[in-house]
C-alpha cells in the first residue's frame, strides 16, 4: 500500500499535471508568452517526473482505490482492532459539501442562495452555528489522526486524560451556538418531515 501510495499514486497525478501543462505552454506560445512556457516544459519532462507506469485501466483502479470515498467505506466495512471505524463513512456528506463549494457547482450555488434569502437574525445564528462547526471539526479531525498516529505506532494510551479534556473543552463551547441554530430550525424540519416516519 505504502508503495502504491508513494510511487504508483505519484505517477499517476505526475501524469495529469503533465497533461494539463501541455495545456497552458500550448497556449501561452500561442500568444508569444515565452517566459511561462519553462515553467510548463518543465512539468512535461519524463526525466524529471515519472509518469509513464501503468495502463489507463489500472490508472483508474489505483485512483479509486485512494478516493476518499473508498477509503472510508474500506475502513466503515474493515473493522480494526482496538478501533471504532464503523461510522468512517459519515464523513462523506461534510466532505461532498466541501467538494459542492470547491467546484462552485449548482449545490454550492443553492446553498448561497440559501444564505441571500434568509432572514437576518437567522443569518447570524447560521453563520455563527457554522464558524463553531469549522472549529470543531478542526479540533475532531486533528483528535482522529492523532489517535490513529498513536495506534499505528502501538501506543498503549490512545486517548489521554488531556486529549479527551481538549476534546470536549472545544465541543462544550461550540454547543448551545449549534443548539440555537437547531433550534431555530425545528419548525422548519418538522414541518418537511412530519410524514418521514423517522426520528
Amino acid at each position: 500500500m505504502v508503495d502504491e501510495f508513494w510511487n504508483d499514486l505519484s505517477q499517476i497525478h505526475a501524469r495529469k499535471t503533465a497533461r494539463k501543462a501541455e495545456f497552458a505552454h500550448d497556449s501561452h506560445v500561442r500568444r508569444g508568452e515565452s517566459e511561462d512556457t519553462k515553467v510548463f516544459r518543465a512539468l512535461m519532462r519524463k526525466e524529471l517526473f515519472d509518469f509513464e507506469g501503468n495502463n489507463k485501466a489500472k490508472r483508474k483502479e489505483i485512483e479509486q482505490r485512494w478516493s476518499f470515498a473508498e477509503i472510508m467505506s474500506y475502513l466503515s466495512k474493515n473493522p480494526i482492532e482496538g478501533m471504532q471505524l464503523a461510522d468512517a463513512n459519515s464523513l462523506l456528506h461534510m466532505y461532498g459539501q466541501a467538494s459542492h463549494l470547491l467546484h462552485a457547482d449548482e449545490a454550492a450555488l443553492n446553498l448561497m442562495i440559501d444564505r441571500a434569502m434568509r432572514p437576518k437574525a437567522e443569518l447570524d445564528i447560521l453563520k455563527a452555528a457554522h464558524l463553531c462547526r469549522i472549529w470543531s471539526d478542526q479540533v475532531s479531525l486533528w483528535t482522529f489522526c492523532l489517535v490513529g498516529l498513536r495506534f499505528i505506532r502501538e501506543k498503549a494510551e490512545l486517548f489521554d486524560d488531556l486529549l479527551i479534556k481538549n476534546f470536549n473543552d472545544v465541543h462544550a463551547l461550540t454547543k448551545p451556538i449549534a443548539d440555537e441554530f437547531h433550534e431555530s430550525q425545528a419548525e422548519f424540519y418538522c414541518r418537511i418531515l412530519q410524514d418521514d416516519g423517522k426520528a
